[in-house]
């Protein structure tokens, strides 16, 4: 999208939102001038622990670490 051979749009104007995959957080800290949103809500406690697994706060903190790293 922001590449002069594609739609050409300011990387201030656009925003990737994710999940939360941290290698991918990585690649796009690095290759990207986009900002970034992380999309970690669930309606329940439960939920949370089936989309991030059970060690959700070492996911949290590593997304942070991660995002802040960048």
């Amino acid at each position: 999208m922001v590449d002069d051979q594609g739609l050409h749009f300011s990387p201030r104007k656009v925003t990737v939102s994710t999940s939360g995959l941290v290698p991918q957080l990585k690649r796009f800290l690095r290759e990207s001038n986009c900002s970034l949103a992380v999309s970690l809500n669930a309606t329940t406690d439960e939920v949370v622990v089936i989309l991030f697994g059970c060690c959700s706060f070492v996911f949290l903190l590593t997304c942070k670490e991660t995002c802040f790293a960048g």
